[in-house]
């Protein structure tokens, strides 16, 4: 067994290549409690969109970039949040169920309290939507980009701007 149910967190930089098509991401293992085997998550952070002047600049600038964020997840595993991260990881959690574990885990601790009102607001109407559209409970493992997507297509009849759609779409992609 592990000293700790995690793995630092380590950068993936697709060996320096930072040409398009070439994505960069963080990586870090939890424990799963019930197979007693690390699983890898995977976090990008918008690395990719750090650009700079040349491909050197660009490279020096997400390494800079990539420490803080290295130093950041090993700092939120060694405060035990990752517990919440392999509660709403479980293959068996119903949407309803893993709504608020998700918004806690993803949201940074740091956000205001309406901006976590919101993301609860669109993630209600979102489950209401896959319930009224589905007819069955829906796990959180099972949600995909085409959901999203056709919930965007679902607001948008009912009359809503496309801002909204899309700062909607924009939150339950980061959600899930």
């Amino acid at each position: 067994m592990a000293d700790k149910p995690y793995k630092y967190a380590q950068l993936y930089d697709a060996d320096g290549d930072v040409s398009k098509g070439k994505e960069w991401y963080f990586y870090y293992y939890l424990l799963n409690p019930a197979t007693g085997k690390f699983k890898r998550y995977f976090q990008r952070f918008n690395i990719n969109r750090i650009k700079g002047n040349s491909d050197a600049d660009t490279k020096k600038k997400r390494y800079v970039y990539s420490r803080e964020i290295i130093e950041m997840i090993n700092q939120w595993l060694d405060e035990g949040n990752y517990k919440d991260a392999v509660e709403i990881n479980s293959d068996e959690k119903t949407l309803k169920s893993g709504i608020l574990l998700t918004i806690r885990f993803k949201t940074n601790k740091n956000l205001k309290h309406r901006s976590v009102q919101t993301y609860q607001n669109i993630a209600d109407r979102f489950i209401l939507f896959l319930e009224e559209s589905h007819k069955k409970e829906i796990l959180l493992k099972d949600v995909s980009r085409q959901h999203i997507i056709k919930f965007r297509d679902y607001i948008l009849m009912k009359g809503v701007s496309n801002l909204t759609a899309n700062k909607n779409t924009g939150i339950l992609q980061a959600l899930f």
